[in-house]
């Protein structure tokens, strides 16, 4: 017989391990993942059998977040450089303006 906690929080880390896997997929494609905030249930404290499973998913969880951290700079970089562009203030190199004497 399955121990009722255990039968309570392997669907939740399967949700939480494909949901996690459609936002990793998302971000590396720099696309939104379109998910709605998770609302996980009233769970039964974690069984020592499924602790292993849940701190791998931590990890990958981790993982994707510095993705996202990585990808947020970029953008953030890029950004600060088409505003430095559009303002005329781009130190990236040198300009030339031909000018009739």
């Amino acid at each position: 017989m399955t121990d009722p906690a255990i039968a309570a929080w392997e669907p939740v880390l399967m949700v939480l391990e494909t949901r996690l896997e459609q936002i990793r997929t998302a971000v590396e494609a720099d696309e939104d993942p379109g998910l709605e905030p998770f609302e996980p249930p009233d769970l039964p404290p974690m069984p020592v059998a499924v602790a292993e499973r849940a701190q791998r998913l931590l990890e990958r969880t981790q993982a994707v977040e510095q993705l996202m951290a990585e990808r947020r700079d970029a953008l953030g970089r890029a950004g600060a450089s088409l505003q430095r562009r559009r303002l005329g203030d781009d130190a990236g190199g040198p300009r030339y303006v031909d000018r009739a004497c």
